[in-house]
């Protein structure tokens, strides 16, 4: 009689399953928060040690660049507004676009907007609108590679998926949701453990440029981690660990 053995868990697939957000957690309230925050300390306190104070010309203008930088701010009303799909372009393109072909063809993959561990880009993008100007409300994914969109669900969809975000007000005010969604194993197969890590830092640097470019076209964003992790990746259609949500960017 053999005996048919279960792999192991890789540690990073257990660390997924395990910090994933539920509906019954009980969250601390702000008073709560506010009171563990005043016996914090916001930078390391390396009494004994000189100082050297930066130099900044309070009176210089701001480079472009520096300007988004100090204008980013993380909003929490949005107005529900159209957007016109040029500016949808512009800000997906930011986040996940392809930006230089290698001319060499070293490998297969064209650099994009974002550094990528291996140049590996495990990363989707998903999105939701009703306010884009040409395009019929739905669920949508991006194709950085080919520069697409594609419709995967059309109809008002906010029912379904506002029931996974913490901010439900959010889902509802905002004129555009992206989700920016992992398969992790086009990272893990090469760097194991800590691909998953480089995963994550992936879409920070994602969240970053969508940020940066809503400001530019003049739009608000929040970054989102507030959400029930299940529930939208039911919504997504993915299954939850070989491909999951990690971030979400509301935009309005």
């Amino acid at each position: 009689m053999s005996i048919i053995e279960t792999p192991e868990p890789k540690i990073w697939e257990t660390f997924h399953l395990n910090s994933q957000t539920s509906a019954v957690e009980a969250p601390f309230s702000e008073g709560e928060v506010i009171e563990r925050m005043k016996h914090l300390s916001f930078n390391l306190n390396l009494e004994g040690l000189g100082r050297i104070n930066l130099i900044f010309d309070e009176n210089a203008p701001l480079s472009p660049l520096e300007a988004l930088i100090h204008a980013r701010r993380s909003a929490h009303e949005f107005r529900h507004d159209r957007i016109q799909l040029s500016i949808l372009s512009k800000i997906l393109r930011a986040a996940y676009g392809t930006t230089f072909d290698r001319g060499d063809h070293s490998k297969p993959s064209a650099f994009r907007s974002v550094p990528s561990g291996g140049a590996l880009y495990p990363l989707e993008l998903y999105f939701y609108t009703d306010c884009v100007d040409s395009l019929e409300e739905g669920l949508y994914y991006y194709n950085p590679v080919r520069s697409t969109i594609s419709l995967l669900r059309k109809g008002d969809l906010r029912v379904v998926f506002r029931k996974g975000f913490v901010q439900k007000e959010v889902a509802d005010q905002a004129s555009l949701i992206i989700f920016v969604t992992s398969l992790f194993e086009r990272s893990t197969f090469k760097y194991g453990d800590r691909g998953y890590r480089f995963c994550l830092l992936e879409a920070g640097h994602v969240a970053q440029n969508i940020n940066l470019m809503a400001i530019e076209v003049g739009l608000k964003c929040l970054n989102i981690g507030g959400f029930l992790d299940a529930r939208i990746d039911k919504f997504l259609e993915l299954d939850g660990l070989a491909h999951s949500t990690l971030y979400i960017a509301a935009v309005g």
